[in-house]
């Protein structure tokens, strides 16, 4: 048995390996688009520049967001569009060093600190997860190039990784039971608001308000920091912007085509029912089904939260990520703190088979390069969708078996 698992787990090994020099290969094979600044990181880069040269109160502004980036990317010279900042206003501080730097230089630059960042957070994480130190840590190196959201991050430089540290900091506060700390690493975290309302939603459902008031304490020093640095009106500007991207906007971006290609509810519900369906019955369907996945994750939190933080964490954030209002292939890199937190769960429970093809189908997915291509190159990565589904339910029978098992085992002693 013990030579079996070993070869197993040799095969597995190979494996993702090969899956990481896949990665590889769809890395270096977008060298040519990454030098012709045609990536997101374009958005994120000259967010930094607009501040350091004193326009940021005009972040949110069309022309100015053309005239900045027409000299340095041949995407947006040859479409006449901007690639569209959509973060809130305090982020663009950080890419303000970066903007001294000409592009390729700052987009190398980002990439080598994500690269660090990523693979500080299994490490990171060991105090928690004490199963962490029984692989020797090239292993972890090999699961996170191995895993394709970790690419479509490093290829378009966009932010999730450190969206990913800070969900990890923020998980080792409430396993810690501190949650004011927690609510200030969402706060922290509030650069990706889709992602982290949800998150906070579900964490106040729990019934600690101590994680709301962290939050709050974080996001208005950043918005006086803002106000004072750049000005109140990019404060108002803010809400009024996404309110029109959401409505009009993104129709000049093709936004229909790509929000109904996302791994989440939206891309599932409008991407295949868009034709049918009319669009009030559809919003009245999406809100539906998210306050149900929503619902669920938070009766996990308040009923397990303390004592299952990993799998109720993970699927608080596996269910933000589904309910938020847009997602891409590269956000679901934060699917890496739910897969580490489960590998713990199961390396100390040891579920049945059934139940670990429930809990593992879906981030296995993930790790089959050719299959995640496939999907990104034929606008259907929105059916990903479902596996998550499947892993919210799943994680949640999980847990409610797992209180069962304990309570029989309870009643046997007592018999």
């Amino acid at each position: 048995m013990a030579s079996a698992n070993k070869r197993a787990l040799s095969l597995l090994g190979l494996f993702l390996l090969g899956m990481a020099l896949c990665n590889g290969v769809l890395f270096f094979g977008a060298r040519h688009v990454i030098a012709s600044g045609s990536t997101d990181f374009m958005h994120l880069y000259v967010s930094g520049k607009l501040v350091r040269t004193g326009q940021g109160a005009k972040l949110y502004d069309g022309p100015t967001q053309l005239a900045a980036q027409l000299p340095v990317s041949a995407w947006v010279r040859f479409s006449n569009s901007p690639y569209v900042y959509l973060r809130p206003a305090f982020e663009a501080f950080l890419f303000v060093p970066f903007s001294y730097l000409p592009l390729r230089a700052a987009f190398i630059l980002w990439d080598g600190i994500n690269i660090v960042i990523l693979l500080c957070i299994p490490w990171i994480l060991r105090a928690e997860l004490p199963s962490f130190t029984r692989l020797p840590y090239i292993y972890w190196a090999v699961i996170l190039f191995a895993f394709f959201p970790v690419t479509s991050v490093l290829i378009q430089g966009q932010d999730d990784i450190l969206l990913l540290l800070l969900l990890a900091l923020a998980y080792l506060a409430i396993a810690r039971e501190k949650m004011f700390a927690a609510g200030c690493w969402l706060g922290l975290s509030a650069f990706r608001p889709q992602f982290v309302l949800p998150l906070l939603f579900i964490l106040l459902f729990a019934g600690d308000s101590s994680v709301l008031w962290g939050f709050l304490t974080v996001t208005l020093l950043f918005a006086a920091l803002t106000a004072i640095l750049i000005g109140w009106s990019v404060l108002i500007e803010y809400p009024k912007y996404l309110w029109w991207f959401a409505n009009v906007g993104h129709n000049h971006h093709s936004g229909d085509q790509v929000f109904g290609n996302a791994p989440n509810i939206r891309g599932l519900w409008s991407g295949y029912l868009s034709t049918y369906l009319s669009e009030n019955a559809i919003t009245v369907g999406l809100v539906l089904l998210s306050m149900v996945t929503v619902g669920i994750a938070a009766v996990m939190m308040k009923k397990w939260g303390r004592t299952r933080p990993e799998l109720s964490f993970s699927i608080a954030l596996i269910a933000a990520i589904l309910v938020s209002y847009h997602a891409f292939a590269h956000d679901l890199v934060l699917l890496l703190l739910p897969l580490f937190l489960q590998l713990e769960w199961t390396t100390v429970h040891n579920p049945s088979a059934r139940m670990m093809l429930g809990l593992w189908s879906a981030p296995a997915i993930l790790f089959i390069t050719p299959v995640c291509y496939l999907l990104v190159r034929h606008a259907a990565f929105n059916l990903y969708s479902v596996a998550l589904l499947v892993w919210v339910v799943s994680a949640s029978l999980a847990v409610g078996m797992e209180k069962a098992a304990q309570g029989a085992r309870k009643s046997g002693a007592t018999v």
